[in-house]
This record gives structure tokens, C-alpha cells and sequence, in this order.
């Protein structure tokens, strides 16, 4: 069984991706950056940009479908990584949204290393 990757949760950690983090565009942003750890952790983000806390809440329950899906394109990589939702993440077919996050995992991946 792959184990699925860890939240970020702290401030911190965020900010840090922030400043120092590159990002890849799709239907939502994605900041990244290595970290010392040795394995990935993800944090998601929805701004009120997105709407009122039942459409947040949805976006990022997608969002987390979706990583769900893909997260083993990311096992083995030491990467912190930051999804941040925009206003037609809910708009956009699930398939889409497996397939966008899955390039820019690639992507990612490729760049980390």
C-alpha cells in the first residue's frame, strides 16, 4: 500500500513556499520547493476569492479527491507542496482536474530533483 503523502500545516511552512517556492499554472496554482525531510507533504488552499465556505469546503474536497488519484507520481520525492484552488477550480470535470494535477506533478517532479 502507498502511503499517502503528509499535510503541511504550519504557517511557516507556507510563507516559506510563498517566498522561495517556484509555481506551475493550471486551473489552480501550485508553489513548491524541496524540503529536508525526505518525503512529499501537501497543503491546500482556498481563498474567499473561491466563494462562501460551502464552495472553499468543495474545492477542496476535489482537491483532495485529486491528489488521492495521483499522489504516486510524487513517492520518493522530498518536495513540499502547495495547492491553492482559483475561481473555476469548480467549474472544471474531475477527469480534468486528475489530468492537470498529474502534468504538474511531472513537471514538479522533474524540476525538484
Amino acid at each position: 500500500m502507498i502511503k499517502a503523502p503528509e499535510t503541511l500545516t504550519k504557517r511557516s511552512d507556507f510563507v516559506k513556499l510563498n517566498k522561495g517556492g517556484k509555481h506551475v499554472r493550471a486551473a489552480f496554482v501550485i508553489r513548491f520547493d524541496r524540503n529536508d525531510i525526505g518525503w512529499p507533504r501537501i497543503g491546500i488552499t482556498a481563498s474567499k476569492k473561491i466563494g462562501n465556505a460551502v464552495a472553499r469546503n468543495r474545492a477542496k474536497r476535489r482537491l483532495r479527491a485529486a491528489i488521492r488519484a495521483c499522489h504516486p507520481k510524487l513517492m520518493g520525492k522530498a518536495i513540499d507542496i502547495n495547492i491553492i484552488a482559483r475561481t473555476n477550480i469548480l467549474d472544471i470535470a474531475h477527469a480534468d482536474l486528475i489530468q492537470d494535477l498529474t502534468a504538474c506533478f511531472d513537471l514538479i517532479g522533474g524540476e525538484s530533483a
